[in-house]
């Protein structure tokens, strides 16, 4: 579905920092496409979630290291157009839409791997023991 929408649809849409009337439609378009917004990220949520195992698999450690790849693809990503990754006719085309989407899946994925999660915990998990004091009792109950 998204790949059909995605050329028809302007993304200024589900960024919601404009009006209806500046992206070109009537006024009574914008709450109708915000609550058509919202229900296709909430169906996509619930699909995911319907989807996610309940007992633990090979890929179980990988989704617990999704954080690493939320928070380092969008580095991946602002290089790809300076780099002129997407300025090949080829990228757009089905078989090109295919294989960016495997290379993305394989990006992020290399992303949730224990090297690189090792190499920049400092940066993506540090250490907050500092910022939690222990209170009085706390401590008194711990040397009792």
């Amino acid at each position: 579905m998204a790949y059909w929408a995605v050329p028809r649809m302007d993304h200024a849409w589900f960024f919601h920092d404009d009006s209806a009337e500046q992206l070109g439609a009537p006024a009574w378009f914008g709450p109708v496409m915000t609550l058509a917004t919202f229900g296709c990220s909430r169906t996509l949520v619930a699909c995911f979630l319907a989807w996610t195992p309940g007992r633990r698999t090979w890929f179980t450690a990988l989704g617990g290291a999704t954080l690493h790849g939320y928070l380092l693809h969008g580095f991946v990503k602002q290089a790809a157009g300076p780099a002129g990754w997407y300025d090949h006719d080829a990228v757009h085309r089905p078989l090109g839409l295919l294989l960016v989407t495997l290379v993305a899946a394989a990006t992020v994925t290399l992303l949730c791997t224990r090297p690189v999660r090792w190499a920049l915990r400092r940066a993506t998990e540090p250490r907050a023991d500092w910022a939690f004091r222990r209170d009085g009792a706390a401590r008194d109950r711990a040397a009792a």
